[in-house]
């Protein structure tokens, strides 16, 4: 996710660290489905207390873009 490599990464919910805009999106995706996250500064990079480390070059206050396929989940 995020790596632009078109390369599967194994996400666990409540366990990855996971910008807020991902936690909030990814549940409501359904098997199968590709899904386009336009996220605003507060739910990226830029919220207070994000948990994923950037580099300072990096935007905080743009809207990212971020393309997500939701291939497989399960439920614990």
């Amino acid at each position: 996710m995020g790596q632009g490599k078109c390369t599967p990464i194994r996400q666990v919910l409540g366990k990855s660290k996971l910008i807020l805009g991902l936690l909030e999106g990814i549940p409501t995706m359904l098997k199968g489905e590709l899904a386009v996250f336009k996220m605003k500064p507060e739910l990226h990079y830029g919220e207070d207390d994000c948990p994923v480390s950037v580099s300072d070059s990096f935007s905080k206050d743009a809207q990212l873009n971020f393309e997500i396929e939701l291939i497989e989940f399960s439920v614990p």
